[in-house]
């Protein structure tokens, strides 16, 4: 980690000190801190796994997430193949 890295992390540290712990992550979200397509492809894989596990057939878990979210199979079948990140 750089020396700027570290002071750019003791500054978001410093700002969150009177924030409730529960309210961290909303917080920084409203801030535009976080990336939300990052969490959105975690959110999509974590329900994708949970369907699979639970029986949902791959497809028709893939088509049910696209309709939860707003977007498309393709998007969601992307995320689930492609981007492992």
């Amino acid at each position: 980690m750089t020396k700027q890295e570290r002071q750019i992390i003791a500054e978001l540290k410093e700002s969150l000190l009177n924030i409730p712990p529960e309210q961290i992550v909303d917080t920084l979200y409203r801030r535009g801190l976080l990336d939300h397509h990052a969490i959105e492809r975690l959110a999509i894989r974590k329900q994708f796994k949970a369907m699979v596990a639970r029986g949902v057939p791959r497809c028709r878990a893939m088509s049910d997430i696209g309709y939860q979210y707003a977007c498309s199979y393709e998007k969601v079948r992307n995320i689930i193949y492609q981007n492992r990140n």
